[in-house]
């Protein structure tokens, strides 16, 4: 049992990070391993050192069990970067002993295909933070606090590269105002280097939903070889008591000899949407891939 009594106050809706503007000020914010941090009209210009750099609130949020947030993200590379960078927004949950739990935490993945202005948006619940740690003896159970770092991993980072940090936000919302949410789930927009084999979207939070819509758009999967490529696409719910991933919509194959472009097929889940859902991809045949690029978006429905 998750102990909440005399711990959490009246639960209060809106926004929850304070100067989360970083057009003009910096104040609330600690920007940790970063050679320089200017301002400008664009954001926060932030040069990366040799090694991790990430940014964070220097005050804790304070949360409730039952919490749902909805997390808005607006960054954009800068002109050194190579446009084909990833990071990480990681959800690290204070102890009550008010520290840091840097061995648990939820870690949200976001990737740039440009150096466009880039603004994202994520549904988190808080009962992700236990979803896959509650049952060992180190656990946390009791969570008043969290704290979001915007995290840089040096693995997917050069020396000297920059990034401006237009705006980080994080609403708590009730799951009542939630009718109709929009999501894009997967995005592979690339024009090599794609192997066959199975593949997986990052993971998003479906638990209060009732309803999925879905879209799969082929702009085009290309057969560089001669034999023949199969493109296959499920989109994929978690059980949490089972702790099993199962389809829930299945696509149609698509067939690309030499090349298969401009597909379009929808499909409708009204049960079975799970506490969150992934895209599962494949490419297989006797082909060889070349230019890949589809989408697959979602609308949740209250």
């Amino acid at each position: 049992m998750i102990r909440t009594s005399g711990y959490y106050k009246k639960e209060e809706y809106g926004e929850c990070i304070e100067n989360s503007d970083f057009e003009l000020e910096k104040e609330g914010w600690v920007f940790q391993n970063f050679k320089e941090v200017t301002f400008s009209s664009k954001g926060a210009h932030c040069v990366l050192k040799n090694y991790d750099a990430y940014v964070i609130p220097d005050k804790p949020i304070m949360v409730y069990p039952n919490d749902v947030f909805l997390i808005g993200l607006s960054i954009e590379p800068a002109e050194n970067s190579d446009n084909n960078e990833t990071f990480y927004l990681r959800i690290y949950p204070f102890d009550k002993f008010k520290g840091y739990r840097t061995d648990y935490y939820k870690s949200l993945k976001f990737e740039f295909s440009s150096s466009n202005l880039h603004t994202f948006y994520r549904l988190f619940s808080m009962s992700e933070i236990f979803n896959d740690y509650f049952g060992t003896s180190e656990s946390p159970r009791l969570i008043r606090a969290i704290a979001p770092w915007l995290w840089f991993d040096s693995d997917d980072w050069d020396t000297d590269e920059a990034v401006y940090i237009k705006t980080i936000s994080m609403r708590r919302v009730k799951p009542d105002d939630l009718k109709v949410m929009p999501i894009e789930l997967v995005k592979k927009w690339v024009t090599s280097g794609v192997n066959k084999g199975t593949y997986y979207g990052d993971e998003y939070f479906s638990g209060i939903f009732k309803e999925g819509d879905y879209t799969l758009f082929v702009d085009l999967i290309e057969d560089a070889g001669e034999g023949g490529l199969t493109f296959s696409c499920k989109i994929q719910s978690y059980d949490v008591v089972t702790g099993q991933w199962y389809d829930t919509v299945v696509f149609d194959d698509i067939t690309a000899a030499p090349e298969a472009n401009d597909e379009i097929q929808t499909k409708i889940a009204t049960a079975g949407l799970g506490f969150k859902q992934r895209v599962k991809w494949s490419l297989s045949g006797s082909g060889t891939p070349g230019v890949v690029k589809f989408k697959v978006g979602v609308t949740y429905k209250q």
